[in-house]
């Protein structure tokens, strides 16, 4: 089956998914750990304020950490510009037990250098990477780099599954959408994990984050947004996502690895959301960040 797009020109054909992904339940549980964790926000755009966004991705992560009881650091190399020299002697003053980071895959050489230097100062901290740099070619990601779990598909709940078993010890090959490196250095690739239901989702919260910081960046430089407030106010933009996932499964794109079904959130909590940005942060601009918002 192929959907035709209604723009002019000649009929473009998209893949259409055959059937419908079924969604799982949120398995919601607390975590006593003592472990030293680290989320890490790269880079993606050095010395380019146009670049710079609050991570959603990495925050929803941190939500759910936060939500299971978990304590953290958060490392924003994005929002600060930190130079790759910066991070290094961070990490030659710093140790952890675990490090958390992701990003797409054109940032690859950059993430390979950054998990070997980690490795080089702290050989037993655990490297967990998500995101399609390494989710959407795990194997060879854990060819060429010393990472310990590699993340395919929604994060949330693996890493929390990965955090856990460090803890308690209980089987790697449990954890669905995670490819680990087992105590023989053999990489072990476990079955893809089920979109969870969208409803289960809790709020994203920016606690974690300098989100005046990054209002600071945005008003550095003249908006691209054709939006202009009677009050002489700047734009203070954040991020909401209304939707998961897509229904198109394209091969130029990562979703293709995995089954990610189109997933929307009711309405209530949109507005929700919208209203807690601008009462808590001081949002005067929502700006939507679904791959297709409102289909």
């Amino acid at each position: 089956m192929v959907v035709t797009s209604r723009l002019e020109g000649p009929a473009v054909h998209l893949p259409f998914p055959q059937k419908r992904t079924p969604t799982v339940p949120v398995n919601h549980y607390q975590v006593d750990s003592s472990l030293r964790i680290l989320f890490v926000n790269p880079n993606l755009r050095p010395e380019n304020p146009t670049g710079k966004f609050l991570p959603v991705g990495l925050a929803y992560v941190m939500t759910v950490f936060k939500n299971a009881g978990l304590n953290y650091n958060l490392l924003d190399i994005c929002l600060h510009d930190y130079t790759d020299e910066y991070v290094e002697a961070h990490f030659q003053e710093h140790s952890y037990d675990v490090v958390m980071i992701g990003s797409i895959v054109t940032h690859y050489k950059w993430m390979k250098w950054f998990v070997h230097m980690v490795k080089e100062y702290h050989p037993n901290c655990k490297i967990i990477v998500g995101n399609s740099v390494a989710g959407s070619i795990p194997s060879l990601w854990m060819d060429n780099t010393p990472t310990d779990y590699v993340v395919t598909g929604e994060g949330e709940w693996a890493a929390l599954d990965i955090i856990n078993h460090l803890e308690t010890g209980s089987p790697a090959e449990e954890i669905l959408g995670v490819t680990f490196r087992a105590s023989d250095s053999s990489v072990i690739q476990n079955e893809k994990r089920p979109a969870v239901n969208v409803e289960d989702i809790p709020m994203i919260r920016w606690d974690d984050f300098d989100v005046a910081g990054y209002f600071a960046i945005h008003e550095s430089f003249p908006s691209s947004l054709p939006v202009e407030f009677a009050n002489g106010d700047k734009i203070r933009d954040m991020p909401v996502s209304t939707a998961r996932g897509c229904v198109f499964k394209c091969t130029f794109c990562h979703y293709v690895y995995w089954d990610d079904p189109y997933r929307h959130r009711r309405p209530e909590d949109i507005l929700a959301e919208c209203e807690r940005n601008i009462e808590r942060y001081g949002a005067n601009f929502i700006e939507f960040w679904d791959d297709l918002t409102f289909r």
